[in-house]
């Protein structure tokens, strides 16, 4: 049986591969990859890949969605919510992960600007 991480489990892993939009990195203890897209890889803007991780780096993430797509799981992973030296969570309420996946927070965020000023 592979051992598939969790839903919000930190891990390091080893890029196998990396694309336009992003990078996957090869999970310990089983035959899956994760993707971590580019928007996920850093604070800062990323527009190459290539420029952030190399193929064979070792570099910590965070499962942030487990979906079953055609019958296949796919898994997203995080590197900009774990700090790259010491795998500690930065993020450990979830809260940025929120805020990323559910644009709802950040559009009504965005239309309320005027009134807070």
């Amino acid at each position: 049986m592979e051992n598939v991480p969790e839903l919000y489990e930190i891990f390091q892993g080893e890029v196998a591969t990396i694309t336009d939009y992003g990078a996957f990195i090869k999970i310990p203890g089983c035959r899956k990859q994760g993707l971590v897209h580019k928007t996920q890889m850093s604070a800062s803007r990323v527009d190459v890949p290539s420029e952030i991780v190399d193929v064979g780096e070792r570099v910590w993430v965070k499962v942030i969605a487990r979906e079953t797509k055609d019958g296949k799981e796919k898994i997203s992973l995080s590197m900009k919510v774990v700090h790259q030296g010491t795998g500690k969570d930065l993020d450990s309420n979830n809260v940025a992960l929120e805020w990323c996946t559910d644009q709802a927070p950040v559009v009504s965020l965005l239309n309320s600007l005027p009134f807070m000023i």
